[in-house]
């Protein structure tokens, strides 16, 4: 290779490896507003931060008139970011108001704060409300500014126009220096809480308040006003809190700027939000929940970018399975509610403590609600269920410590949640008070119904008691007992099993005892003979007319009889018995088979008592009927329920219930009542297993 192929290889090297002079810095303008004004400070402060942390962009400030010149910069390509007012930046896109056609080229990045807008006069000439400025002069803002805008709207609103006052077009400073020197009388000043202008003259000046009429008549033509305050103490020898309206800051940019610039100004402006707090006191609230706040525009790709990467802004994919879940989850708690409705409605009776969270809970719902709907125009703490909702839990727990509501109605509705959750307190101490108080008495539920209802107490009344709330019959069953014995109520409910039986003195053969314990209503009834009385069955009658009449639009409850005379069995049929049972009778049946047959009373305990390992007969009800035996003798019906014996717990079919009579083991003999042929779809099974078996779907 010749000397001078070695030096252009050199060269070539160098210039190949050599890194390339860095790009060129991305310009940026921000729009904000005149240099007393907090968008201008803002703005410099912003530039600060943005630059800072990426070298990469710089940041030109204009100082302009404000909100309307701004939009009109973004519109014209002649500024890449702006600070403008929501509704400004709402006319613009949708080409309402002072902009005669709609534009795409604005886009949201942040929504910063709400803007109060604050109108001030000279102390010595004691004004204290808007019409009070009739005839006055008075600085309404840049020309074309978006505090002019505001105030020509909330002038207009009370009545005055600019015919009416001597409307003096001022920046903030240029009104700050007249107000000083006497050229004015008033001025409006659009700017976050506290304004550096207004800060410097709080000697001078007094704050005048809009009146909650202003505020709800401006929101009827300009609903992009919110109701907020001046708090107290915001300047100096401000003692208590001035009303009026505000709107909120946005920071917006022109949608042809790249996406990965205002992504990263989106992400500068939170990583960097603590130090724009610390200097700028009426951002307190600028966090990332109050990103979009009021933001009347559709965002930029970039911020949509960053506000998705936070979570802030869901995926459409993600709301799809949201609101499918939410669907789901609804469905079901439907269907439980629809299916177990009787349980859920029973255990609400018996219990104080749901009716409790559930009364206190509907007050919460309500008074929240009301707070809402009256608020939600006029106040800005108040603007969408979430809040209020948070707002009224703050409330509760603390008071509202100056975000409360403003309106006749909201306070209202505060009140019924304060005196409400005071009520149900005080409600709650009652009660815990009577467990003491009335130890060992509990009264009976006013609504039962479905319930299984003793007449008449004896010697078998505990053991029934412990037998239907044993595990394997039915546990959470209500029981009523009646009964004119005097019973030690306290010692019993020692025992859980008397956890849902309810005790009512009186005589079991008066209408009224009955119709109190809704005995026309119960599911099944026993009654006990009585021990007082030498001769039972008769007074037993009575109660079975007395409740067949009670009955007599209901469906009769099933009423079970225990007789001392077997003699009396149909005279107790006739009166409206269903079942009568003969204690005497059954014993000495049983005792005669045992001495033929040895061992038989266990067969009998054993089907007779409930226990855990224990065989229980069972009767399957029509509706419960397998299709698959329907028009199957009863030979091929047991074959089908054997070949689908469930290991846990078979079942063995012993009988049928047919017109509510017993064939137990059926054959084709005997008398016509006896016979059986094959099943019907009005049958009911009798099986014998450890559970009331499922049969309903076997084949």
């Amino acid at each position: 290779m010749s000397k001078l192929n070695i030096k252009v290889f050199i060269i070539l090297i160098i210039l190949v490896t050599t890194k390339t002079p860095c790009a060129a810095q991305t310009t940026l303008s921000l729009a904000t507003g005149g240099k007393e004004g907090v968008y201008y400070s803002l703005g410099q402060t912003l530039k600060t931060i943005i630059e800072k942390s990426n070298p990469d962009i710089e940041i030109i400030i204009l100082s302009t008139e404000g909100s309307i010149e701004n939009a009109k910069l973004i519109n014209s390509n002649s500024a890449d970011i702006a600070f403008i007012q929501s509704d400004i930046a709402y006319y613009l896109y949708n080409g309402e108001r002072m902009f005669k056609f709609p534009s795409q080229k604005i886009s949201g990045i942040i929504s910063l704060y709400t803007e109060a807008i604050q109108i001030i006069a000279r102390k010595e000439l004691n004004i204290e409300k808007i019409s009070d400025l009739k005839g006055k002069i008075i600085a309404v803002g840049n020309k074309n500014s978006g505090t002019e805008f505001n105030s020509s709207a909330i002038l207009s609103a009370v009545g005055i126009e600019y015919k009416d006052i001597n409307e003096q077009f001022l920046s903030f400073a240029e009104a700050k220096k007249f107000l000083l020197n006497g050229k004015i009388d008033a001025a409006f000043i659009t700017a976050g809480i506290p304004t550096p202008a207004i800060t410097d003259m709080a000697d001078n000046i007094n704050l005048i308040s809009i009146g909650l009429d202003t505020v709800t008549k401006l929101r009827k033509t300009y609903p992009f006003f919110i109701g907020t305050k001046i708090p107290a103490k915001s300047y100096q020898d401000q003692n208590y809190d001035i009303f009026t309206v505000g709107i909120r800051a946005l920071l917006v940019a022109n949608r042809n700027l790249k996406s990965n610039i205002v992504e990263q100004i989106t992400k500068t402006m939170f990583d960097e939000s603590m130090f724009l707090k610390e200097h700028y006191a009426m951002i307190s609230d600028f966090n990332l929940k109050n990103a979009l706040k009021d933001m009347t525009i559709p965002l930029h790709i970039g911020a949509k970018k960053y506000y998705k990467n936070e979570r802030l802004i869901k995926k459409e994919y993600n709301d799809y399975l949201k609101t499918i879940f939410q669907i789901i989850i609804i469905s079901i708690l439907l269907i439980l509610l629809f299916k177990y409705h009787y349980y859920i409605r029973n255990y609400i009776r018996k219990s104080f403590y749901i009716k409790f969270f559930i009364l206190l809970l509907f007050l919460f719902i309500l008074g929240t609600t009301g707070t809402y709907l009256f608020e939600r125009k006029v106040n800005e703490n108040f603007i969408s269920i979430p809040q209020t909702l948070w707002v009224t839990i703050v409330y509760l727990i603390s008071g509202f410590e100056g975000a409360g509501p403003i309106t006749t109605g909201g306070k209202i509705s505060s009140i019924i949640i304060f005196l409400g959750s005071i009520a149900i307190l005080g409600s709650v101490a009652g009660k815990f008070a009577s467990i003491f108080i009335n130890k060992g008495e509990k009264k009976m539920p006013k609504n039962i119904k479905k319930h299984i209802a003793i007449c008449n107490w004896n010697d078998k009344g505990d053991k029934i008691i412990k037998e239907l709330h044993h595990p394997a019959a039915e546990p959470h069953t209500q029981i009523i007992v009646l009964t004119n014995e005097v019973l030690n109520e306290e010692e019993l409910r020692k025992s859980k099993r008397y956890e849902n039986v309810y005790f009512i003195k009186g005589d079991t053969v008066i209408h009224e005892t009955l119709k109190t314990s809704r005995i026309h209503l119960a599911k099944s009834v026993i009654i006990l003979a009585d021990p007082k009385n030498n001769n039972p069955d008769p007074e037993s009658a009575l109660i079975c007319l007395a409740i067949k009449k009670l009955a007599d639009k209901n469906e009769k409850p099933h009423i079970i009889v225990e007789i001392m005379n077997p003699q009396n069995r149909e005279h107790l049929l006739d009166a409206g018995a269903d079942e009568v049972v003969s204690a005497g009778f059954y014993r000495t049946g049983i005792m005669l088979q045992s001495a033929l047959y040895h061992n038989l009373s266990d067969i009998y305990h054993e089907l007779l008592i409930y226990s855990k390992d224990g065989n229980e007969v069972y009767i399957i009800p029509e509706d419960k009927l397998p299709k698959s035996i329907i028009g199957k003798t009863f030979k091929e019906a047991s074959e089908i329920i054997n070949n689908n014996r469930d290991a846990k717990n078979p079942a063995i079919l012993v009988g049928v219930r047919r017109n509510k009579k017993v064939i137990l083991n059926p054959n084709n003999e005997g008398t016509k009542e006896k016979k059986f042929d094959k099943f019907q779809k009005d049958d009911s099974l009798i099986v014998m297993s450890y559970r009331l078996p499922d049969l309903l779907n076997i084949k």
